[in-house]
């Protein structure tokens, strides 16, 4: 390895854009070289979580949805932002997988937390593995989401999730970490 890297100096940030939906911020920054970004724009939004979710069938849990950023429809995990009255990111993975799709319960692990976009965005997923996941209900998702709750036999979940169009890039890297995690890969 070469020397190590040095962490670029912020000297002002300035928040743009402020809504429930986006942060955008632009801040000025100087590099170890002294050079000088004047203008480095980013995406400043809230951390989220993701489910890898295995029913109690060995059947992966993945919900169908229209997405307007790319303007299609998308097989995703279960995934939402981690809530102001969430404890944690593992309180906010139980109720977006309850709230989207109707399962719950099971037994929990974490499998990291990913940068999302890292030149771009400060945004991380927190992705979770839920083994033995059963339905307790109807999903209760929010107003803007119309959702399919789809369930995929364990050995058909790389095909799925990476098949046809709408691949959610952060629901396949979790993915990859709940089969590594699994022994599956």
């Amino acid at each position: 390895m070469g020397m190590p890297l040095e962490p670029w100096v912020t000297l002002t940030t300035e928040l743009i854009v402020d809504n429930r939906w986006v942060r955008v911020r632009r801040d000025s920054a100087r590099l170890p070289s002294g050079l000088l970004v004047p203008d480095y724009y980013y995406w400043d939004g809230g951390d989220f979580t993701q489910v890898f979710a295995v029913t109690t069938a060995g059947e992966v849990v993945l919900v169908r949805q229209y997405k307007y950023p790319p303007r299609q429809v998308t097989l995703e995990l279960p995934a939402g932002s981690i809530d102001p009255e969430d404890a944690d990111p593992l309180a906010g993975a139980k109720r977006e997988l309850r709230e989207e799709t109707g399962y719950g319960g099971g037994d929990w692990r974490p499998l990291g937390a990913l940068h999302t976009s890292p030149g771009k965005a400060n945004t991380r997923s927190y992705a979770y593995l839920a083994t033995g996941v059963t339905r307790l209900g109807d999903p209760q998702p929010d107003a803007t989401e119309d959702i399919e709750v789809v369930k995929v036999p364990m050995p058909d979940i790389l095909d799925h999730m990476t098949n046809g169009g709408g691949v959610d890039s952060n629901a396949l890297a979790a993915c990859l970490l709940a089969l590594r995690a699994l022994r599956l890969v």
